[in-house]
C-alpha cells in the first residue's frame, strides 16, 4: 500500500510538472514583463517544494521501514534517502526543462547569469547536488582530512596544530556563512540558496501581474539587517573568547613569568595595561 501511495504521489507530481511545460524558454521570450523575483516569491517557491518533497520523503521512509523492519542501520540511511528524494525531484524537472511545483505556484523561472536563456542542464544539476548534498559532503571531507592529519607521523607538531585549527574554524564557519548569505538575500533579494549563487542561476517573474501588489519589503530588509548584525556580533564574541583562551594558555605556559604570580598580581598588571 505504501509503495502504491508513493507511486501515485510521484505520478501526480509528474503530471503537475508536465502540465507546466509550455516550453518555458518560449514563454520567457514572449513575455515582455519579466522582472527579477523578489524575496516573497523565492521564499514561497522553496517552501512549496519543501512541503512536497517532505511528504515524498516520509512515504519513502515508511516504505523502507516496512520492507526492512529489523534493520538496525535503517536510521543511518534516512539522511541519504532525504538527499536522494530531493535530487530526484528537482533533477527530473531540470532534465525535462520543467518548472517545479513551487516555481509554477509562484510564477517564477530559473535563468542563467546573462539573464537571456535557461540555465544549462548540467549547471542546474550541479546546483541541485550542491544544495542538498554539498554541506554534508564538505563536512565529511573535513572530518576525513582531520582524521588523516591526526594520524599522520610526517607532520611537525606545530604544523599539525595549525592545520587542525584551520579545519575546526572551517567547520565552525558553515552556519555563519549560511546566515550571512540569508541576511544578504533579505536585504537585496537575488539568490536565497548558496548553490544558486555559486552556479549563477537567478529567478525571474514570468507573471508580471504578481509583481503589481505593493507589498512592503521593509520587513525583509529589517530582518536582513538584524540577521547580519547578529552574525557579526556572534563572530566578535567568538573571537573575544578565543583571544581570552590564548591569553590563558600563554599565562599557563611553562616558561611564562606569570606562572608564579598570584591572581591579584595578574589582575593588577592587566588593569595597568
Amino acid at each position: 500500500i505504501l509503495v502504491l501511495i508513493i507511486q501515485c504521489r510521484w505520478r501526480w507530481s509528474l503530471s503537475c510538472l508536465k502540465n507546466t511545460a509550455h516550453e518555458s524558454k518560449t514563454k520567457m521570450k514572449k513575455s515582455k514583463f519579466i522582472k527579477i523575483a523578489r524575496q516573497p516569491e523565492v521564499i514561497r517557491t522553496i517552501q512549496k517544494d519543501l512541503q512536497f518533497t517532505t511528504n515524498i520523503n516520509q512515504d519513502v521512509l515508511e516504505a523502507a521501514e516496512y520492507l526492512l523492519p529489523n534493520n538496525r542501520n535503517f536510521f543511518k540511511y534516512s539522511d541519504v534517502i532525504k538527499i536522494g528524494t530531493n535530487i530526484a525531484y528537482h533533477g527530473f524537472a531540470a532534465f525535462n526543462r520543467l518548472q517545479t511545483l513551487g516555481e509554477e505556484y509562484t510564477g517564477i523561472l530559473q535563468i542563467d547569469t546573462k539573464a537571456d536563456n535557461l540555465p544549462k542542464k548540467l549547471i542546474q544539476v550541479l546546483s541541485i547536488v550542491i544544495e542538498f548534498a554539498g554541506e554534508s559532503f564538505l563536512i565529511k571531507i573535513l572530518n576525513s582530512y582531520e582524521k588523516s592529519v591526526k594520524e599522520s607521523e610526517d607532520l611537525l607538531p606545530d604544523a599539525r596544530e595549525v592545520i587542525l585549527k584551520i579545519i575546526a574554524a572551517s567547520k565552525a564557519s558553515i552556519p555563519y556563512v549560511k546566515a550571512l548569505h540569508r541576511g544578504l538575500f533579505y536585504l537585496n533579494a537575488g539568490q536565497l540558496q548558496i548553490s544558486k549563487r555559486l552556479t549563477g542561476i537567478h529567478y525571474v517573474l514570468i507573471r508580471f501581474w504578481l509583481n503589481d501588489h505593493h507589498h512592503s519589503l521593509g520587513g525583509y530588509k529589517f530582518l536582513g539587517a538584524v540577521t547580519i548584525l547578529q552574525v557579526l556580533f556572534s563572530l566578535l564574541l567568538k573571537l573575544k573568547e578565543r583571544r581570552d583562551e590564548i591569553k590563558m594558555e600563554h599565562a599557563k605556559a611553562p616558561g611564562s613569568n606569570t606562572t608564579n604570580r598570584s591572581p591579584n598580581q595578574l589582575q593588577i598588571e592587566s588593569t595597568r595595561k
